[in-house]
């Protein structure tokens, strides 16, 4: 019993006051032996009580729950403790625990419960979330009584949430994409499918977007749709490096969250052109290999290969330069095993600290004849912008012109190795990448 609950300052201050209550009868002084015994009895079943009631929560039922996945909406989560015995809970201290990059919006990661018996209590607490794998809680539990005299051992309550954040895809830009799309996609497949130019009419059929009807075949009397001709498949594989840089920035505006929705769009893009796609990723000292797929399959197996990026391994990752090459190195003999014969554009997008080494064992594969190989550079300092006016955009963009001259020296040096490398800036990146797979359709 006394590894469990454990007395405080207060009942050491009590039990003084009630010894000397009964020092005063003993020695006639005044008759205060009965208060100071009834005290004595007291603190005894209030320990009976607190022992007791640390037993029932330390076995008491928790169902936990979460409701969010995607980026940027609220993330709720609720931990449900249900006593299911007649002996109330009071008072329970509890403190969520939850990593210290997610932010919460409504709530409290502390809150003091009493849990009535036979009944239930539920704790919620809701963060904004942001793309990635995140592990929150238990509840960690500490009873006490109602005047504080005693205190229980710290226990855990529920189990680990492993919560998984798909990226926000923003519609404003993909429909740029779109239209950059047309303007450079020109190779054909002979079929019907998505595309730009046509290729034939047919008659209505209910479903069919309204953009598509062919308005001057109403002149004789007949509603028809524009079908156009499908471009021609092509192979692309997203290789995202990823360190510890590329987590600092702006809540929801870092490095990560920014490439995450890039991709995202992108590879939805080429899936609606039934394009075979796929990703690898390498964060925090471990390689995630995506399943490779055409079309949407391709597409919802990228998105949950980015909901799988584990923040607290990035921040934790101590490896140096020679772990970072012998991984490079397993990924390269995982592409080389893993793609097929057709060519096949490989997309990297790494930080200013490690481009240069993933540049220098990147350039093997291009031996090979079937890897066009464009690697992009996001610029750090260029991040979180959006939310200062245009005067101070232009002073900071000065300011800073150094290390943009840095990332343009590192480019320069790359593209001595053969490799297509461009540094990038956060609002040019999606179209640059776009441009480059269209312009490699064949």
């Amino acid at each position: 019993m006394s590894s469990i609950v454990s007395p405080t300052s207060r009942l050491m201050a009590l039990v003084i006051l009630a010894s000397s209550l009964i020092a005063l009868d003993l020695f006639m002084v005044a008759s205060t032996g009965l208060l100071g015994l009834a005290i004595i009895v007291f603190i005894l079943i209030l320990r009976v009580y607190v022992v007791l009631a640390q037993t029932v929560l330390a076995n008491i039922r928790v169902i936990t729950s979460y409701d969010g996945i995607r980026e940027g909406d609220p993330l709720k989560v609720a931990y449900t403790m249900c006593n299911e015995t007649v002996v109330p809970i009071a008072i329970v201290e509890l403190s969520l625990a939850y990593p210290e990059y997610l932010k919460i919006i409504e709530g409290s990661p502390g809150a003091l419960i009493l849990i009535p018996p036979r009944g239930c209590i539920t704790y919620k607490t809701v963060f904004l979330a942001r793309v990635g794998k995140h592990r929150i809680g238990p509840l960690r539990a500490v009873l006490r009584d109602p005047f504080g005299f005693f205190k229980g051992a710290e226990l855990k309550l529920g189990d680990i949430l492993e919560v998984s954040i798909r990226p926000r895809e923003g519609e404003v830009l993909r429909k740029i994409l779109l239209n950059i799309a047309r303007s450079t996609g020109l190779s054909k497949a002979r079929r019907a499918g998505e595309g730009s130019e046509f290729y034939f009419t047919r008659d209505y059929r209910p479903g069919d977007d309204l953009k598509r009807i062919y308005w001057k075949a109403l002149a004789k009397m007949r509603l028809a749709v524009r079908e156009y001709e499908r471009e021609s498949m092509i192979y692309t594989l997203f290789l995202l490096l990823i360190d510890k840089s590329m987590l600092y920035g702006p809540y929801l505006n870092t490095p990560l969250e920014h490439i995450s929705r890039i991709i995202a769009i992108v590879s939805r893009h080429l899936a609606e052109k039934n394009d075979w796609i796929n990703s690898i990723i390498l964060a925090g000292g471990r390689l995630q290999i995506g399943i490779p797929g055409r079309g949407r399959r391709g597409y919802v197996n990228i998105i949950n290969n980015i909901s799988s990026i584990d923040y607290m391994s990035i921040m934790n990752d101590r490896s140096d330069s020679e772990n970072l090459k012998a991984l490079l190195r397993s990924t390269i003999s995982t592409i080389v095993s893993t793609t097929p014969r057709s060519p096949i554009n490989l997309i990297v997008i790494a930080s200013l600290d490690n481009a240069t080494s993933v540049a220098s064992e990147l350039k093997h594969l291009q031996y090979l004849g079937k890897f066009t190989i464009h690697m992009f550079i996001p610029i750090p300092h260029l991040y979180g912008l959006e939310k200062i006016s245009p005067f101070e955009r232009a002073i900071y963009r000065i300011k800073t012109f150094s290390d943009t001259s840095r990332a343009q020296s590192i480019v320069r040096d790359i593209r001595r190795t053969g490799i297509r490398a461009l540094a990038v800036t956060p609002w040019d990146m999606a179209t640059r990448i776009i441009a480059r797979i269209e312009r490699m359709r064949v």
